[in-house]
This record gives C-alpha cells, structure tokens and sequence, in this order.
C-alpha cells in the first residue's frame, strides 16, 4: 500500500518497493521478454506507480 502525502512521494515508495522486489528476486531480470503485454490486464502490477501523480499536475492524457 502507497501512503504518501504527495506524488513524489507516493512514487519514491513504489520504487523502492519494486527495488527490493528485484533484489529478493534476481532473476525476475533474466526472464526473456520478446513482446508487450497481450491485455491491458498484464500490466497491472504497474498501476501503483500510476495512483500518486494524481495531483502531480499532469493532465490525465499525459498519465
């Protein structure tokens, strides 16, 4: 869970959360990938990092 009060943040803590993910799992990084995700649903491990730059300033096209 991401609470941070800002986006910044939000976004420094799924980082270092996905650091340490790869560091207890180092060969997550050795997995061939030859193609994008086929759903839109495989990339949801990437969500969190999206939920803090709510109020970032970006408009949502730019998300």
């Amino acid at each position: 869970m991401i609470d941070a009060p800002d986006w910044r943040g939000g976004l420094a803590q799924w980082c270092w959360a996905y650091l340490g993910m790869l560091r207890a799992h180092p060969w997550i990084l050795h997995v061939p990938i030859s193609a994008p995700p086929p759903r839109r649903t495989s990339s949801a491990g990437w969500r969190p990092a999206c939920g803090p730059r709510t109020g970032s300033g970006c408009s949502t096209r730019c998300r």
